[in-house]
């Protein structure tokens, strides 16, 4: 079998959850179980293939989306990572408390407000984002060439539209 093509419709075979798989049947979304074990089962798969190569420290998957949102909301306060994580304020206090150690992260009191304190990236916080973009771009490319052009297509809507629909707490426009 083409993996280039599994699941389109030019490859001869049906798509998962469509109605040609189910016999001409349900027009419905695959079963939500199977593909959640699937998507948790790629995070991990994920994590340590763009983890792979990068050296001290490695980072858990949690530190890793921090790290993230901290790199896209320079300054942000604790309660805010903390909502953005979805932990309680205390949970991420003691894994920036961690960061922070290895300098993954700092906190920075607010010059307009001494007694709210900022988190930014720490010099490691900010190598290990180049490094970590380096590797992904060079382990996925090698992932995606076996995919068609189409199938490349398809799988960047598909993964954005999930993306924007975990993002807006499952609201979607269509």
């Amino acid at each position: 079998m083409n993996v280039g093509n599994r699941g389109s419709e030019d490859s001869g075979h049906a798509a998962p959850g469509s109605s040609a798989e189910h016999g001409g049947g349900s027009t419905g979304p695959p079963d939500a179980a199977k593909l959640g074990r699937e998507l948790i089962r790629i995070a991990g798969f994920l994590h340590v293939l763009f983890s792979s190569g990068l050296g001290k420290p490695e980072l858990t998957l949690r530190q890793s989306e921090a790290l993230d949102i901290v790199a896209s909301t320079p300054g942000i306060r604790l309660g805010d990572l903390a909502d953005h994580l979805k932990l309680a304020p205390s949970t991420v206090s003691a894994l920036v408390n961690r960061m922070v150690r290895d300098d993954l992260l700092q906190r920075n009191a607010n010059p307009e407000n001494r007694r709210e304190i900022q988190i930014t990236l720490g010099k490691t916080g900010v190598r290990y984002l180049k490094n970590r973009s380096r590797v992904v771009e060079e382990n996925l490319a090698g992932l995606l060439a076996i995919l068609s052009a189409k199938d490349r297509e398809r799988l960047t809507f598909a993964i954005e539209t999930l993306a924007d629909i975990i993002g807006s707490g499952g609201r979607h426009e269509a």
